[in-house]
C-alpha cells in the first residue's frame, strides 16, 4: 500500500493572494466593523508566524507599499500612515456595491419617519434668500447663538433649514483653506443618513477612535481618516481617493471635496477661520448627487503633517 503524500502548503502566489484580499478585506471592514480590522490583522501575522509561504507574501506586500508610495511619517508627536494611490482604486472596487447602497439609501432612507431629502442646490423655492425670508428662519441673534453653539461642540439635534440657513450666512471656504491639513470631525444630528453613523462614532470613541479627514493636495485626499488615541492616524481607503475643487453649490463657488469614484460631494463653509482659535473650523455637508445626506463640522489639527 503506498505512503500517502503530505499535504503542501500553500505556494507563494497563494500565500500573496490571500493577504491581498485580507487587507482588502480590513478596508471594508474599517467602514463598518473597525473592531473586526485588528482581528483580521492579528490573524494574518499568526498566519505569517507558522507558515513561511505567508511570512514571504507578508514581507512582499509591504515592500510594494513602501515602493510605490506608501509611507509612515513621526513628527510632533503624531504617527501618520500614507497609503499608495493604487490601494484606493483597487478599495473603491472591491467595495462598489457596498458604496453604492451607501449613497443610493440617502435617496429614501432618513431617520426621521417621512421625512424626504430637500434639492437643497436645485429647488428655486429653498434659494439662500427664501430660506432667510421664510416663516421658520432665525432671527440674527438666534443664527448667532446656532453658529455659538456648534463651535463648542454643545449643539443637540438641529433643523436641517436651520443649518442651511447659517451655511449660507457664513463665508464659503476656499480649497486652499483646507489643502495640506488634517481634521477632526464631529457629525451634526439633523435628522439625515450620518445620524445613523454618528451611533457607531460613539462606540468608537470608547476605544479611543476619532475620525477625520486630511487632504494631501488638491488631488490627494482621504474622505476618512481614524485616529487613535489622538496620536497615530491612519486611512480607511474603501471609498477611494478625493480632490479638492472649487464648485458651485447655493450660488456660489464653495470648497468641495469631490470623491473619485462615488456621485458624493462635501460643501464647506467657515465657522472660524482660526485667526485666534488657531485652529480653522468648517461646517460641512455630505451630499450624494443633490441630495443631503447629513451635516459635520471638521476642526484642523495644525500639529499632523499631511504634505507629500
Amino acid at each position: 500500500m503506498a505512503a500517502s503524500k503530505p499535504k503542501r502548503g500553500p505556494t507563494q502566489m497563494q500565500a500573496l493572494v490571500t493577504v491581498l484580499y485580507k487587507v482588502a478585506s480590513m478596508a471594508k471592514n474599517l467602514q463598518f466593523k473597525p473592531h473586526a480590522t485588528f482581528g483580521i490583522a492579528k490573524n494574518l501575522v499568526m498566519q505569517a508566524s507558522v507558515d513561511q509561504h505567508m511570512a514571504k507574501a507578508l514581507l512582499a506586500f509591504a515592500a510594494l507599499i513602501v515602493f510605490t508610495g506608501g509611507r509612515l511619517r513621526i513628527k510632533n508627536g503624531h504617527a501618520s500612515l500614507f497609503m499608495p494611490m493604487w490601494i484606493y482604486d483597487v478599495c473603491a472596487q472591491t467595495n462598489f456595491v457596498t458604496n453604492w447602497m451607501t449613497g443610493a439609501v440617502t435617496l429614501f432612507c432618513n431617520v426621521l419617519p417621512l421625512q424626504s431629502a430637500p434639492d437643497w442646490n436645485t429647488d428655486t423655492g429653498l434659494s439662500p434668500g427664501a430660506i432667510a425670508t421664510s416663516p421658520a428662519a432665525l432671527g440674527p441673534k438666534e443664527l448667532d447663538a446656532l453658529k455659538q453653539s456648534i463651535l463648542d461642540d454643545k449643539s443637540g439635534f438641529l433643523k436641517e433649514c436651520h443649518i442651511i440657513q447659517l451655511f449660507d450666512a457664513l463665508k464659503a471656504a476656499r480649497p486652499e483653506d483646507l489643502t495640506g491639513k488634517a481634521f477632526r470631525g464631529r457629525i451634526l444630528m439633523s435628522g439625515r443618513c450620518l445620524d445613523v453613523v454618528n451611533l457607531g462614532v460613539q462606540l468608537m470613541r470608547v476605544v479611543g477612535l476619532k475620525w477625520g479627514k486630511r487632504y494631501r493636495t488638491q488631488y490627494v485626499g482621504d474622505p476618512l481618516c481614524m485616529t487613535w488615541l489622538n496620536r497615530f492616524h491612519f486611512p480607511q481607503p474603501g471609498w477611494g481617493n478625493v480632490g479638492m475643487h472649487g464648485v458651485t453649490y447655493r450660488g456660489r463657488p464653495c470648497a468641495t471635496m469631490a470623491y473619485d469614484h462615488q456621485p458624493w460631494h462635501d460643501m464647506f463653509a467657515v465657522l472660524d477661520d482660526g485667526a485666534v482659535s488657531g485652529r480653522m473650523k468648517l461646517l460641512g455637508v455630505w451630499c450624494h448627487r443633490h441630495k443631503s445626506g447629513g451635516w459635520f463640522t471638521l476642526t484642523e489639527l495644525p500639529d499632523v503633517d499631511v504634505t507629500l
